[in-house]
């Protein structure tokens, strides 16, 4: 076992697990790092590994290779791999996949043995410059790269363009209202285009969180409510990573109940981590008023 390797990997996923919850490693074996890390940052972590032989069943194992992590219809806010990257047989369908399967500032954490140093096995390794043109040339920004002795490392994320509006008369809409047109908006140049579905869009603008939302929203969708029409919403979600948390999240039971999978990111995405004074838990915490563990950022219950 590679101690190195495991420690870069859990300093990296240190830097951006406490905002996100839903993970998925690559190739996680026998399962061991994947049950420190679930525990380490209370993270929800699916495992994609054909010849996995993890002796956990609390974890979900999805035997299929690396190059079909499409087929899993499914956006994660981490996905990670250890020392298995070197293995996968189709690597350009993988990383093309990693694009249908991050979610919304999602971040693929990469950590694998380096060219040059020796493992005792015939295999062939990637050096840190090919890695880094490999997610460049694909598209990818790169938050974080290094080199250990053993090991090289990045971490990286996709940078989406788009972002969906079920519109109804001219206004934004539920996904479950009918006769609705779906528009497709670009975060940066504000192009508006018609689309016939929502299917490979990692976030979703609508009037309220209904049934369809909270499907999609459980798929690692991210699902925002209209800030006051489309302009609006965008310069919102534009300058989401700007927005500092609300001050009361560290204490906030909303915040723990949707690290424990309790609730979906919704609430959080919308309130938590993004300061939003509209939230009925914050003012009543100003105004020193008691309110259940239970009530949800809009003053409902839900247990």
């Amino acid at each position: 076992m590679d101690e190195e390797g495991n420690r870069i990997l859990l300093n990296l996923i240190s830097e951006f697990y406490d905002v996100r919850r839903d993970a998925l490693e690559i190739g996680c074996g026998n399962g061991k790092m994947l049950k420190e890390i679930a525990e380490k940052f209370t993270l929800y972590i699916d495992c994609l590994d054909p010849y996995s032989f993890a002796a956990d069943k609390s974890f979900k194992t999805i035997k299929l290779p690396a190059g079909e992590i499409r087929k899993l219809n499914k956006r994660y806010d981490i996905i990670y791999s250890i020392r298995s990257f070197h293995h996968i047989e189709r690597q350009f369908d993988f990383i093309e996949g990693l694009k249908d399967s991050l979610a919304f500032n999602g971040v693929f954490v990469l950590v694998d043995w380096k060219k040059g140093f020796d493992t005792g096995i015939p295999e062939r390794y990637f050096d840190m410059d090919t890695i880094v043109d490999i997610f460049q040339n694909a598209g990818f920004d790169i938050l974080s790269k290094g080199e250990g002795k053993s090991v090289f490392y990045i971490a990286v994320k996709f940078p989406f363009c788009y972002v969906v509006f079920p519109i109804k008369d001219g206004k934004t809409a539920s996904l479950s209202d009918n006769g609705i047109v779906y528009k497709a908006v670009n975060i940066k140049t504000e192009e508006v285009r018609d689309i016939k579905n929502i299917e490979n869009f990692p976030v979703i603008v609508t009037s309220r969180f209904g049934e369809k939302e909270r499907l999609l929203n459980d798929k690692g969708v991210k699902i925002y409510y209209d800030r006051g029409g489309i302009k609006k919403s965008i310069e919102f979600i534009r300058d989401i990573e700007k927005r500092e948390r609300c001050f009361w999240q560290s204490s906030c039971p909303v915040y723990f109940r949707y690290k424990r999978n309790e609730i979906p990111s919704f609430w959080v995405d919308n309130y938590c981590f993004v300061g939003n004074k509209e939230c009925v838990r914050y003012q009543m915490e100003e105004r020193g008023e008691y309110h259940s563990d239970y009530m949800l950022p809009d003053g409902k219950i839900e247990k």
